[in-house]
């Protein structure tokens, strides 16, 4: 019972960013694993398939007392509708909270994820959940109830075929925020000649809708026997389709990922030391007190790339909902190219007569783009980074400003780093021999190529 985690990235091997929580939920006849395993090949494709054709996700399980929630009364739907919720919130605190929501549910499942949808909109501390879900992909969900009275199930959906009705009525107020797949059975059981959940009953009717049918009986419409299955494969396909189109749109109706890198350099496991400074940068960058603009300085050589490298990849471990972005100001051709590969990374396209920096700093700086670091590297040049002329606009022209993004900049001058980053500006020390032995020729050779 509740909300079990079956797979996280976090802990693959190697580990990956987690980019979305998927949330399964079962119907009457059926509980948190039986609903999803094939009876004759015993699979449990949440815990076993979708691990590898989902892997950005986590993936969770919820189950929960079906009986008693389509029982004699509809009461529990409402509580068992919380009882999700709240652990979900207990799942996605701090930076976890604003990650986005897909939600799989069959039969009577269903019934709870709306529920539960409708009753985060109104209750604050539930609202995240409303606002950062995408969609929901339904198998066979009743959302009409049903008129016909046999078996248990189709007694359940008799009894409170006015409170699905009126669930349904209220849910679609809400449904143009949400993609909405409707996987519809076209087989009836051994036990009846007719649809368990007819076509009417299983479709919400929405514009946007995408409508499956699927020859199958209803308790089998989401048991799959192998990661070849065709039902499968169009589940994995409707997913991908809500990551490719709601994750982030751009503006001018380009779509974009909210999870980018563009980080040109492996991590260097050689190096050490800088402890300290490196927790400064996490303080100021990333704690409850952060600031938006960071600036290290220091001699050449000192080591300024390798901690800001170290951050970065100290970034994508622990704050797996940032995108990360690299960019040299070595020169104006270094800067340009850099920005050229995050506009492709992050998905943009570019118009006719369009700076592609300007739209890559205008998509930067708005919330489609979540969360991000920015590392300027190299910034030594006041001039290229600071000075704009009629001939050229000067990098920090370029550069974005949100309440999402923080910035972090490498460069020798005291001077330049007081400009860019005021009082946030950290001075870096020589370093120790036991550091200096972190600029291994290997890894100096892969930054050169």
């Amino acid at each position: 019972m509740g909300l079990a985690l079956l797979y996280t990235p976090l802990e693959a091997d190697p580990p990956r960013p987690h980019a979305v929580d998927l949330v399964l939920i079962h119907g009457l006849n059926g509980d948190a694993t039986r609903s999803w395993t094939n009876a004759a090949t015993a699979a449990f494709w949440p815990g076993e398939f979708l691990p590898v054709d989902v892997p950005e996700a986590r993936i969770f399980n919820f189950g929960y007392n079906a009986d008693a929630v389509f029982g004699n009364t509809t009461a529990d739907i409402v509580d068992h509708a919380k009882d999700l919720l709240s652990s979900l919130i207990d799942e996605r605190e701090g930076e976890r909270k604003s990650q986005p929501i897909i939600f799989i549910a069959h039969s009577l499942g269903g019934i709870i994820v709306k529920q539960a949808l409708l009753s985060a909109k109104t209750e604050l501390r539930y609202q995240s959940i409303q606002q950062n879900t995408l969609g929901i992909i339904f198998f066979g969900t009743p959302h009409r109830g049903s008129d016909k009275a046999n078996s248990k199930l189709v007694k359940a959906l008799k009894e409170n075929s006015d409170t699905l009705a009126q669930l349904t009525t209220a849910f679609r107020r809400e449904l143009s925020q949400y993609q909405i797949v409707s996987f519809y059975e076209m087989k009836p059981p051994g036990f009846l000649r007719t649809l368990i959940v007819s076509k009417e009953s299983a479709l919400l009717n929405i514009d946007e809708e995408d409508q499956v049918p699927i020859d199958r009986s209803h308790r089998d419409l989401c048991k799959f026997a192998k990661r070849n299955d065709a039902t499968y494969g169009k589940l994995v396909k409707e997913y991908a389709g809500f990551s490719t189109k709601s994750l982030r749109v751009h503006d001018k109706g380009t779509a974009v990922s909210n999870l980018s890198f563009y980080i040109p350099f492996p991590s260097n496991p050689h190096f050490v030391g800088r402890e300290d400074l490196l927790e400064k940068l996490q303080e100021k960058l990333f704690s409850s007190n952060s600031v938006h603009n960071v600036a290290i300085f220091g001699l050449g050589g000192i080591g300024k790339t390798q901690l800001a490298l170290r951050l970065i990849y100290w970034v994508k471990e622990n704050r797996p909902n940032h995108s990360i972005f690299w960019v040299s100001a070595l020169s104006y051709a270094t800067f340009e190219q850099a920005y050229a590969e995050i506009f492709k990374k992050v998905g943009l396209q570019q118009f006719d007569k369009e700076d592609p920096k300007e739209t890559l700093c205008d998509y930067l700086s708005s919330e489609k783009a979540g969360q991000w670091l920015l590392v300027i590297d190299n910034a030594d040049d006041e001039d290229l980074l600071l000075l704009s002329t009629k001939q050229q606009r000067s990098i920090s022209d370029y550069l974005p400003s949100s309440d999402n993004g923080r910035i972090l900049y490498t460069t020798r001058t005291k001077r330049i780093a007081t400009s860019v980053a005021g009082g946030n500006s950290m001075k870096l020390p020589e370093m120790t021999e036991n550091e200096a032995k972190g600029f291994s020729p290997a890894w100096y050779t892969t930054r050169i190529n």
